[in-house]
């Protein structure tokens, strides 16, 4: 990550993809091993609920916040 901040050329930019393909499918083939066993948590499911998680917060604050605001326009 820290690499592509210093502006490189445009094969290291493909060097850098490479590298972070690389990267991104050992850990796949890591968290396939994982998952299978029996006993793991599943990360990818434990992100996407607390991403999910994370929305419904945002959104609930907003309603709280219209609800709160049409209120003090009729009082």
């Amino acid at each position: 990550m820290s690499c592509e901040s210093l502006d490189p050329t445009f094969s290291e930019k493909f060097a850098i993809f490479k590298r972070k393909h690389e990267i991104e499918a050992s850990l796949a083939r890591s968290h396939e091993k994982n998952t299978q066993k029996s006993g793991y948590l599943d990360v990818t499911k434990v992100y996407t609920y607390e991403k999910l998680l994370s929305k419904f917060s945002l959104h609930e604050y907003i309603t709280v916040h219209a609800a709160l605001n049409f209120w003090r326009e009729l009082l």
